[in-house]
């Protein structure tokens, strides 16, 4: 019995390992949320289940029954070692092998997680979410003004968020990246299974990896699916706005180390604003014809003027 506290603090999650030496793995949740959780993975492992990818993902052995005491599901033990973003270089082969497998993620039809009843969100409704976010993170008031009119600047252009959602993983990380080798041999933590921007999920890259690592990896996967213009500019907007994210979380749940741990990761975020080293969020690719739809949204009124998103043509 391998004992996983640290993976999953919600949940008690062990590896345990029959006579012939087959691994399980063991998931009996703590919480409420946590319990939702897991529900919603083995719905998305389920939808999973009939597509080919070039990895290996879990699959539910089993559960207790409705009546047991104490809830607790039974997973295929996923193997392989957890990729350490911050440690590749640039002549890693894995380069190739994550780009690839993020692609290959988000070439699943969609048709199979908006059917199963999975979320599924078009562009409108991703920038009024980003919009509202940002506009509760704005209202704690320990995020510079400079942070935050480069973000309002982005959230309005509504050429940036001008892309075909795709399946993506929305749980993705570091943890969730197996390898064997200079391959992507697992992918794990299927609950955030959905039909949204595929930026997302580069976004977590772009918050693990160096700035040339993150590039490399979307050079890769690029190369094994067509990909919007703007892919990378909101994928670095949705690294940045995940930090305020973490700021209004902590906040929220009154939680002060992590309050001091998001404003310190601001810090330098801002300082690399100021030394002009934060990648631009501008698109390069504009609109032929001008906007006739607009929908006005709360965003930061308080901040500048009042905020209009556009959200014509982004259906």
């Amino acid at each position: 019995v391998q004992d996983l506290a640290d993976y999953e603090p919600d949940s008690r999650t062990m590896v345990l390992t029959d006579d012939q030496g087959r691994q399980v793995l063991l998931k009996a949740p703590k919480t409420v949320v946590a319990a939702t959780t897991i529900g919603t993975e083995v719905r998305a492992l389920r939808v999973l289940r009939p597509v080919s990818l070039p990895f290996q993902i879990s699959s539910l052995l089993g559960e207790t029954s409705a009546k047991a005491q104490t809830k607790a599901y039974l997973f295929d033990y996923v193997a392989g070692n957890e990729v350490n973003l911050g440690s590749i270089k640039l002549e890693d082969p894995i380069i190739t092998s994550i780009g690839s497998a993020i692609a290959k993620i988000h070439a699943i039809p969609t048709g199979l997680v908006s059917d199963a009843g999975l979320p599924e969100y078009a562009p409108a409704q991703s920038v009024r979410e980003r919009v509202a976010e940002f506009d509760r993170a704005m209202d704690t008031g320990k995020i510079h003004r400079d942070l935050l009119e480069r973000w309002q600047q982005a959230l309005l252009d509504v050429n940036l968020f001008r892309y075909q959602p795709t399946v993506i993983h929305g749980s993705l990380t570091s943890q969730s990246l197996l390898s064997q080798g200079s391959e992507i041999t697992g992918v794990t933590d299927w609950a955030g299974l959905r039909v949204d921007d595929p930026a997302l999920d580069l976004a977590a890259i772009y918050g693990e990896a160096a700035p040339e690592i993150s590039a490399a990896i979307t050079l890769a996967y690029e190369g094994n699916i067509r990909a919007d213009r703007n892919l990378r500019q909101r994928a670095n907007l949705y690294f940045e706005l995940s930090l305020a994210s973490y700021l209004l979380q902590s906040s929220e749940n009154g939680d002060e180390e992590g309050v001091a741990e998001a404003e310190t990761m601001l810090a330098s975020l801002l300082n690399d604003l100021n030394d002009g080293v934060l990648p631009t969020l501008t698109p390069s690719e504009f609109a032929v014809s001008a906007p006739e739809v607009v929908t006005p949204i709360s965003a930061a009124s308080s901040f500048t003027a009042p905020v209009t998103v556009v959200t014509e043509n982004l259906e």
